[in-house]
């Protein structure tokens, strides 16, 4: 929430500035300091990407208030651990957590260094129609172009194009026209292929041989879609796969 500077109590006014505040990754914005590390939460939304911090300790959470994570959570260990640091901790700052729409072509979706809107990440596991947010706007680290709110995204726009008419209607069709890319048929039934090499791909369904014991198949998502890389034949959704 942006705050006046009408809003900020005289004792915060009072102490030192770098105590008082802390910066929220917004150039233009400032929010009080919190009292106390710990109680980090889990991020909701993509954070703006901010300055490599150089700062070691957690500044995340606000003592129990549920703010959102700004450092590190202890001292930069080189992984990134987005539910508990922010973009001004070093571990976090290069990532398509902090970058948003940050694509690293190398056909692998990593799932912290690139977004889900990725070529890569069209199929991933961690990518389903349960990220999307249905909220007028794309938020490429956690929702693909399966979602409708990232169909005008930019690396979105090509797999709208493979759809028959050019543009979802909510309808796999592969015999009318629809690819396997449109947003209405990621995942899908009859566009999940198997590899059948022994591992579990990140974009393989749960149907394949090599995924049927993953933890990852073992629940259905429930959400209307079929999403074959994290769900099996018998949910509800995929209709035994017919």
């Amino acid at each position: 929430m942006r705050l006046s500077w009408s809003s900020i109590s005289l004792a915060c006014a009072a102490a030192a500035l770098a105590g008082c505040f802390a910066f929220s990754g917004d150039a233009e914005d400032l929010i009080p300091a919190q009292g106390g590390a710990g109680g980090g939460t889990t991020v909701a939304t993509t954070t703006t990407a901010a300055t490599t911090a150089s700062s070691t300790s957690s500044t995340g959470g606000d003592g129990g208030g549920g703010g959102a994570p700004i450092g590190c959570d202890g001292p930069p260990n080189g992984i990134c651990n987005y539910q508990l640091e922010g973009c001004m901790c070093s571990d976090c700052s290069d990532t398509a957590f902090c970058q948003p729409g940050q694509c690293n072509i190398d056909g692998v979706c990593d799932e912290i260094a690139d977004s889900c809107t990725c070529s890569d990440c069209d199929t991933a596991t961690y990518c389903s129609p349960v990220g999307c947010q249905t909220n007028g706007m794309c938020t490429p680290f956690t929702e693909s172009c399966i979602c409708p709110d990232c169909y005008a995204y930019p690396d979105c726009e090509d797999n709208v194009m493979t759809c028959a008419g050019m543009f979802p209607d909510g309808v796999c069709d592969l015999m009318a026209g629809d690819g396997c890319a449109c947003p209405d048929c990621l995942g899908g039934v009859g566009c999940a292929p198997c590899t059948d090499d022994g591992v579990c791909g990140i974009s393989e369904g749960c149907q394949c041989a090599d995924c049927l014991m993953e933890a990852v198949c073992a629940s259905c998502e429930t959400d209307g879609t079929c999403y074959l890389p994290s769900e099996g034949c018998d949910c509800p959704d995929c209709n035994g796969c017919m």
